[in-house]
């Protein structure tokens, strides 16, 4: 358990990291065309924290990927004590119980869009219950799980597309969430030249993640819908956002090798700026 509570602290720290590098680029450049205007250090400090969003409206997840992080040790721990072997006799009802408690916990820290919420618990149980790895021990490697992970994959976009009036969320995304990334665990099951392109991108998304809503809602508008073709703007958007990304990337990089070459070189000089004692 104190490894989880370690690694959910280190993965905070590195999202405020990342999060404060975006905003310390993007935010002046807000500023210098018209489009932020900081009111006040508070409305700034607020900011910063992401416990209020004023500067980026679409920022909103932020705060709640931060409350799921915070959430995610002590519902681990309160599942550990639910499973135990002599308390199982009432687990089951009282796992119900905490499931529904747990998801008004979290809507009242993050309020809006509370499919994204539950999308989480159940992200949380197929990992705490093993659900992919016992499912993909059923179906053979190879061309059938290529096959059968696409089909899903298009069943769940051609589904959504169908049902949603909303692009950014519908009531059925519980349910198509899993079967997305139950997909994708199927479609990386063998390692090649797919599975390395999605871990590439994958340690650029936070990134790209923070940086496409000012392409795509603010600053660059105009441009990055220029075409009017739904599918060349998404296109577009995508590759301005991972060059963004690289770029930022290549800039955090540079900071830690600096911030490290500065600490040891304090550390070097700490033992002889301290008096000898005779």
């Amino acid at each position: 358990m104190g490894s989880l509570y370690a690694s959910t602290g280190k993965r905070i720290l590195a999202f405020y990291g990342k999060y404060w590098l975006v905003f310390a680029v993007f935010i002046p450049i807000g500023v210098v065309l018209g489009a932020v205007q900081i009111e006040s250090p508070l409305q700034l400090f607020k900011a910063l924290s992401a416990y209020r969003i004023y500067y980026n409206g679409e920022w909103w997840y932020v705060k709640q990927y931060l409350v799921m992080l915070l959430f995610l040790p002590p519902m681990d721990l309160f599942f550990d004590f639910l499973l135990q072997k002599e308390r199982r006799t009432f687990g089951t009802f009282s796992l119900l119980a905490a499931l529904g408690c747990l998801y008004l916990g979290l809507l009242y820290f993050t309020k809006p869009n509370n499919f994204y919420c539950l999308i989480f618990l159940i992200g949380y149980l197929c990992a705490r219950g093993q659900i992919f790895t016992r499912l993909e021990n059923h179906i053979p490697a190879g061309w059938v799980s290529v096959l059968l992970g696409l089909g899903l994959f298009a069943a769940a976009f051609v589904i959504r597309s169908l049902l949603a009036d909303n692009a950014a969320y519908y009531s059925s995304d519980p349910l198509l969430a899993p079967v997305v990334v139950f997909s994708l665990c199927l479609l990386t099951r063998k390692q090649g030249k797919g599975t390395a392109c999605l871990a590439w991108l994958g340690k650029y998304s936070i990134y790209m993640w923070l940086t496409h809503t000012f392409f795509c809602y603010y600053y660059f508008r105009e441009w990055s819908t220029a075409s009017h073709i739904s599918t060349l703007m998404y296109l577009q958007l995508i590759a301005v956002s991972l060059g963004t990304a690289i770029v930022l990337h290549a800039l955090e990089r540079l900071l830690a090798r600096l911030l490290s070459g500065i600490t040891s070189k304090l550390k070097k000089q700490a033992p002889a700026s301290q008096p000898q004692t005779p």
